[in-house]
């Protein structure tokens, strides 16, 4: 091989190599820092790119393709099928121990909900009046506990009360 065919051939490899070098000095000095394939570390975000890999930044804004918190899908899925209400019900009836007194859940149990109106069914009369007399507070307990719309009213009945309805 010639002297000057070996030269070209140097340079032809050796030509890469230097504008990498030059690509990363200009990098260098204006302070962007070097990064792994795939990865941008400005504002910490991928975005696939057109072949599927993760490589370019992503907007502020997020895609069909970014994860979600399943928090957020849930609110979403029961807001679109309307399955609120049917929520607070069960939110209701199952926090009933835990959110009255003890003394109250002893005696009187959450049975279901017409609307906003708690059904609670009690012991005894006795228990109908005191339910009356303690409607407001529990329905503020349940107002801090679950929201302040899932129950407005409690209608108490007692279960002597309705044994008797069925005669």
């Amino acid at each position: 091989m010639s002297e000057v065919e070996s030269t070209l051939s140097d340079d032809i490899v050796e030509a890469p190599r230097a504008l990498l070098n030059r690509w990363r000095s200009i990098a260098d000095s204006t302070g962007a820092r070097r990064t792994a394939p795939g990865r941008n570390t400005r504002n910490g975000r991928l975005r696939k790119s057109s072949r599927g890999n993760a490589s370019r930044p992503s907007s502020g804004e997020d895609s069909p393709g970014d994860p979600k918190l399943l928090g957020g899908i849930f609110d979403q899925l029961t807001k679109n099928h309307a399955w609120e209400s049917g929520l607070a019900v069960g939110r209701v009836l199952a926090c009933w121990r835990e959110i009255v007194p003890a003394s109250i859940a002893e005696r009187c149990s959450a049975e279901g909900m017409e609307g906003t109106v708690l059904l609670v069914q009690c012991d005894s009369p006795a228990w109908v009046a005191q339910m009356k007399l303690h409607s407001t507070q529990i329905v503020e307990l349940i107002a801090s506990r679950l929201g302040s719309e899932v129950v407005t009213e409690i209608r108490a009945t007692s279960v002597l009360a309705s044994k008797k309805r069925r005669n």
